[in-house]
């Protein structure tokens, strides 16, 4: 017996909400490395966290995934220099990466943490790291975020680094096979290796030139 007419539309409006639902839907993402806008106060964004505005906290909800903490000093390990929260996997899209954000701190606030400090471990540099009590942890948590350092996995070759990043206004040729790309303007420094490793470096654009010195120690 043949479908009454009600029932066979009812049929195809079925049909065709199945098959719509089947449709490959194209995905926003806006969170990768070279998604970059810097604002109004000259803080850059990426990785959806501003620089100098957003705290470790943010990071932590933004990211969903919770840092390792620590107070780093000089060599002699008696003054402390920088407070870095170390993420072991963080997810931007399609990509895995590990991310280590160094917190800006005054020197009151990084003396703070400083006295809470306990359990020295020796840094390859040949700093040293300590750990922070629970105290100074809440109060690190606080901290806005001065600095991103991005290590991809899979990572980058140099033609693709340029046509998402563009040219730099600098090139380096580093040793063993490794490259110092920089973008002043974005607050951008990319250490390229080329057997397939790379580290992404942000800060806001008015503090880039205390990044590059820092990296004209590379060699």
């Amino acid at each position: 017996m043949p479908f009454h007419k009600p029932i066979r539309a009812l049929l195809a409006l079925l049909l065709a909400v199945a098959l719509g639902g089947c449709e490959q839907r194209e995905i926003k993402v806006d969170n990768l490395p070279w998604q970059i806008s810097v604002n109004e106060a000259g803080h850059l964004r990426v990785f959806d966290v501003t620089l100098e505005e957003s705290t470790l906290w943010d990071a932590v909800r933004t990211w969903r995934s919770h840092p390792r903490v620590g107070i780093f000093s000089n060599e002699a390990g008696d003054a402390p220099e920088s407070v870095e929260a170390y993420f072991d996997k963080v997810k931007l899209g399609p990509i895995t990466a590990k991310i280590v954000v160094r917190l800006a701190t005054t020197p009151e606030q990084l003396q703070m943490l400083w006295a809470g400090r306990y359990n020295r471990k020796p840094q390859p540099s040949g700093t040293w790291m300590f750990e922070l009590g629970d105290e100074q942890l809440k109060a690190a948590h606080q901290l806005k975020i001065g600095e991103i350092t991005y290590i991809p996995t899979p990572a980058s070759d140099a033609e693709l680094i340029t046509r998402r990043f563009g040219k730099p206004a600098t090139l380096r040729k580093l040793e063993e096979e490794r490259s110092l790309w920089l973008y002043p303007e974005k607050g951008l420094a990319i250490i390229l290796d080329e057997n397939g490793k790379e580290v992404f470096q942000y800060v806001n654009p008015d503090r880039f030139g205390d990044l590059e010195r820092r990296l004209k120690a590379l060699k």
